[in-house]
């Protein structure tokens, strides 16, 4: 009988000692091992694996260390306009083959996307929502061990031959903003087709994660907001707010959150009200005079980053085209970086010179930077930015890693996209020397770029005190 209980007690102390070993394993597995084994989970659950894709595009051997996704549009044609119903098969661990199964499919809402690149470009841009098979509920998912979510941006670099543009301002932007879009380079196949290295990116919404706003109002109409300035006509729930109406901004602005479905009339009137009290009290503003304290009313902090995140990069768009503004309930307005495709001198419809200043003339900042106190602000933190963020170790640095971490990917690309190599993009008088004929002209560009800038920002930041008037 003892030696029984002994026996019994040996196997549970064995039990419990491998327990615990498995605990401890368990415990050290890498973040990106712990998420597949959440993905498996997930597969088994809601996705059982019957995927024919390979099969019936007969494709080719493949493997990669970046994530895979297979976009599968069941022979529609895929559009601006609106969505399609299609399905997407996931490859996301540190090596992917496709000749095995996808860690997950989901069926996705698939549309085409972008302004210029939408009608410039070759390749294609897209917007994608994940969705659980029943179509009546979406699914959110980590692309890359990114924050869960359902909807993404697949941005697929075409103008910008480095392909690192938009991965180095949204890296530098996550550094310095309360938030800024998270991206993770992948492989996109659509129908079969090999398209090349894409940039999943966060798109700026209200969620966790991302705009963690409120997603509730008052019964005023007040509630969180952002709001988005671009080309009139592009956007749902646009209009002509006070500085358009009276000569002070530039294009269109229109309500993104709360959306089009669920806004009631209430609250877009007290957004567009809120929205234009601040434009009619800062442009008639006079700095010279106490009156109106702008700081009680925008983060000048975020502002001031926003501001020389774009004026570094020379990005010609910032301030009148993909502009976001948001705010909280009883909060003041931010700002939400977007789009540096164009960037570093690789604006297509012509030269932008390192030797100019762009950020000071475009909507709001150009009355701000009347104000001696906010220029204040602007040249004291870019100083202290070139010692740390705006460094070009720090920035080469950053370079090289988004290079490394492409890796083979990048002559995968232009196996597709090369003949772009030969293409007159930047198109205007001095586009000779503009448009590289190589990856390695490309990129020596945009280091010469990035030196002059610095350079000249070094130079002449305090240039901004020539416009205040006060």
């Amino acid at each position: 009988m003892k030696r029984a209980i002994k026996c019994v007690f040996a196997i549970i102390v064995l039990f419990v000692a491998i327990g615990g070993a498995v605990g401890i394993h368990h415990e050290l597995l890498s973040k990106q091992q712990s998420n597949q084994l959440e993905k498996k989970k997930i597969e088994n659950t809601i996705c059982p694996v019957d995927w024919e894709y390979l099969e019936t595009y007969n494709m080719e051997p493949f493997t990669t260390n970046l994530p895979v996704l297979m976009i599968d549009t069941k022979s529609q044609l895929v559009e601006k306009e609106n969505s399609i119903w299609g399905e997407i098969g996931i490859y996301d661990r540190t090596e992917n083959d496709i000749q095995k199964d996808p860690d997950l499919i989901l069926d996705a809402a698939i549309k085409l996307r972008g302004a210029s690149s939408y009608t410039n470009f070759d390749k294609p841009q897209y917007k994608i929502e994940f969705y659980k098979k029943s179509h009546k509920k979406d699914y959110s998912y980590g692309l890359g061990g990114m924050h869960p979510n359902s909807e993404w941006v697949l941005n697929g670099p075409f103008l910008d031959k480095t392909m690192v543009r938009n991965a180095l301002m949204y890296g530098v932007s996550r550094e310095l903003m309360d938030w800024a879009p998270d991206f993770r380079y992948i492989e996109l196949f659509v129908d079969g087709e090999y398209q090349g290295l894409y940039l999943a990116v966060e798109k700026i919404s209200r969620n966790e994660g991302r705009l963690n706003l409120s997603d509730f109002g008052l019964a005023s109409g007040q509630t969180a907001y952002i709001m988005k300035r671009d080309r009139v006509g592009t956007e749902l729930l646009e209009y002509d707010s006070y500085g358009i109406k009276n000569g002070y901004t530039k294009n269109a602005v229109s309500v993104q959150y709360p959306s089009p479905t669920e806004i009631t009339k209430r609250q877009l009137n007290w957004i567009h009200k809120d929205f234009d009290d601040f434009e009619k009290k800062l442009y008639h503003a006079n700095f010279a005079e106490e009156g109106f304290h702008y700081e009680d009313y925008i983060d000048v902090d975020d502002f001031v980053d926003y501001y020389l995140i774009n004026e570094m990069s020379m990005n010609h768009d910032a301030g009148f085209l993909s502009t976001f503004y948001y705010k909280e309930l009883d909060g003041k307005f931010k700002l939400a970086v977007w789009d540096f495709n164009n960037t570093f001198d690789n604006y297509q419809g012509f030269k932008i010179k390192t030797y100019e200043t762009l950020m000071a003339k475009t909507d709001w900042f150009d009355k701000l930077c009347e104000d001696r106190a906010f220029v204040e602000k602007v040249c004291t933190r870019y100083h202290q930015l070139r010692k740390t963020t705006f460094s070009e170790e720090h920035l080469l640095d950053k370079i090289s890693d988004y290079q490394n971490t492409m890796g083979g990917a990048i002559d995968r690309n232009f196996t597709i996209w090369g003949y772009s190599f030969e293409l007159n993009l930047l198109v205007d008088k001095e586009a000779a020397d503009r448009d590289p004929e190589s990856y390695d002209e490309a990129k020596r560009q945009l280091l010469v770029c990035m030196h002059e800038r610095l350079n000249y920002m070094d130079v002449h930041i305090e240039d901004l005190y020539k416009k205040c008037k006060n």
